[in-house]
């Protein structure tokens, strides 16, 4: 069985799974490199990315396929809640070491062993509700002022790649919608999954903004380091087709996202930057 830990973030702790032991639980908080630095496997989860219930338990499609795959391959995990620069970095550089949820382009294909695709979602750029902003293609969002986009994003990536010369790279979401709901940007670049979850964690109501454009759909993996164990690598992908083929994976997708299919074959990276 895996071992049931959780994520951490400035000494506060917010739970992947349902429980842990007192003593690892301390031990975390007390040393938190080494405790990641004693499972077989770390993974980095980006901050605020999922929800939690009232326990405090991340909630999602990525979480519960996580505690699914542990469950299955009886891995000792620690989960660590990072920002996405240092999470992005140490799934590159540690070993035995993950980041979700990740997007798979051509770009970062040789920077990480994949695993998915996991769930996919739809990039949008939105606006302030009610707002007389008209995006019918890339080409309109390019002659806007100011687009708000996250830093290292796959979007922001992406959008450089388009040719894009208005945008306002910040370290977090939150600032994007701070500066459009105060008109410093006339667009940000999000998601259909958990803009509203961003939009609550600024203070606002999730009404206050509305999509103005959606131009791309995406695959989002569990990105592994090059230097994960083949053998624990094996084992993981192995879980993962395994929920696939006993229909586990459909019914966890159906449960957060029940009007879309579970993608069980990856789009086309064609165009992908």
């Amino acid at each position: 069985m895996g071992l049931h830990t959780s994520t951490m973030h400035s000494g506060n702790m917010r739970k992947l799974f349902p429980t842990a032991s007192f003593l690892f639980l301390a031990f975390m908080l007390a040393v938190p490199n080494q405790a990641a630095g004693a499972a077989e496997l770390t993974i980095y989860v980006e901050q605020n990315q999922f929800p939690q219930n009232a326990d405090g338990e991340l909630q999602g499609v990525f979480p519960e396929v996580i505690r699914e795959l542990i469950k299955r391959t009886g891995t000792k995990t620690g989960i660590v809640e990072a920002s996405w620069r240092r999470g992005y970095s140490h799934a590159q550089t540690q070993r035995n070491a993950a980041l979700v949820p990740t997007t798979r382009t051509a770009q970062r294909e040789k920077l990480f062993e994949w695993l998915g695709p996991v769930q996919r979602i739809k990039w949008i750029f939105f606006k302030r509700r009610g707002r007389l902003l008209h995006i019918k293609s890339l080409d309109d969002a390019r002659k806007v002022r100011a687009i708000g986009t996250y830093g290292h994003d796959a979007r922001e990536q992406y959008l450089k790649e388009q040719g894009f010369t208005n945008l306002h790279s910040t370290n977090h979401q939150v600032l994007n919608i701070r500066k459009l709901l105060d008109n410093r940007i006339d667009l940000l670049v999000g998601t259909n999954l958990g803009i509203a979850d961003i939009m609550e964690l600024a203070g606002y109501d999730p009404d206050e903004v509305e999509p103005a454009y959606t131009f791309r759909q995406a695959d989002l993996y569990i990105a592994f380091s090059l230097r994960t164990s083949p053998l624990l690598l094996k084992g993981w992908k192995e879980a993962f087709e395994g929920i696939k083929r006993d229909g586990t994976f459909a019914k966890i997708y159906q449960k957060y996202a029940p009007e879309d299919s579970p993608p069980l074959t990856p789009l086309p990276q064609t165009g992908q930057p």
